[in-house]
């Protein structure tokens, strides 16, 4: 992040540059931040502000460890439209826009198995995509005779090369 911030040869170009640090969740990024508030940047408000959120953000990073679960109410997810987390579930998924994501740890490389728990009661065609470290899984909604009746559906493998925090997505 520092070779990055100290090769920016104008302020328009720290400005770019801090933008791509602001949006990464990484320690490096808080370690990085509580630097230029300890050297009185400029710019010391927007670096706190930024290390705050992304101090936030790290404090919900889950460790991918073995077989993991990814509960909902751990997640981000979409509130603007009719997506809704009742019981444990998000309900509700009306629009293309909806989403849900998570910020996880994988410590090691390899091949890792995406599943989804999900439950339909409808027999219109219908697709979500699961999207995490640069690959894109596709998987048709099912209906499994019930809103309320879950069944979990191997969605795919993932290849992880990079350890490290990554997003995971899932989106219709």
């Amino acid at each position: 992040l520092r070779p990055v911030h100290e090769a920016a040869k104008d302020k328009r170009e720290k400005t770019e540059a801090f933008s791509l640090v602001s949006r990464v969740v990484a320690p490096g990024v808080v370690t990085f931040c509580q630097e230029m508030i300890a050297q009185d940047s400029p710019k010391a408000a927007e670096f706190a502000a930024v290390q705050k959120r992304v101090e936030l953000a790290l404090e919900k990073v889950i460790s991918v460890e073995g077989e993991t679960v990814l509960a909902v109410d751990t997640a981000d997810f979409a509130k603007a439209g009719g997506l809704r987390l009742v019981d444990g579930a998000l309900v509700n998924w009306l629009s293309e826009s909806d989403w849900v994501s998570w910020l996880v740890e994988f410590k090691e490389i390899g091949k890792y198995e995406i599943s989804i728990s999900q439950a339909s009661a409808s027999d219109e065609d219908g697709k979500y995509e699961i999207l995490v470290a640069g690959v894109r899984l596709e998987t048709a909604v099912v209906n499994t005779g019930g809103q309320d009746r879950y069944q979990s559906f191997v969605n795919g493998k993932i290849q992880i090369s990079s350890p490290g925090i990554h997003k995971v997505w899932l989106q219709p």
